[in-house]
């Protein structure tokens, strides 16, 4: 597993555009505070924090063992967890996003904003805060 930064993830995602970036955390977070455009959600665990029976078949349908795979949670704990996962399932391009959506949106304010808006798809209460 590679760790990466906010910062390094758009230049990731020119250099290996087959790249998938799967976000591990509850729907409701998605909806409360946004998601990474073109990111597959599946959660890692179940909404009672069970760990989630279907995760491994669920990447395996959006990711072959050889594909980049970029995991991506509210702060990098539940895509590391993920990473783990994957790695043992025999994924070896496996990338955790460290510090995690929030990380992104932290650089909304930072000299890369341009980049972090066009990988971004933000609620609106938040489009506004950083229009």
């Amino acid at each position: 597993m590679l760790q990466i930064s906010p910062h390094e993830l758009s230049g990731l995602l020119v250099r290996q555009p087959d790249a998938v970036i799967i976000d591990v955390r509850f729907l409701h977070e998605r909806e409360e505070i946004g998601f990474v455009n073109g990111s597959y959600h599946i959660p890692l665990y179940t909404p009672e924090w069970d760990p989630n029976p279907e995760f491994m078949d669920e990447v395996a349908k959006v990711a072959g063992v050889d594909t980049p795979v970029i995991f991506v949670c509210r702060t990098g704990n539940r895509s590391c967890d993920a990473c783990d996962i994957a790695k043992s399932q025999g994924y070896h391009q496996i990338y955790n996003l460290r510090d995690g959506y929030v990380g992104l949106v932290n650089l909304m304010s930072q000299a890369d904003r341009e980049n972090v808006c066009q990988l971004l798809n933000l609620p609106g209460q938040l489009q506004s805060m950083y229009a």
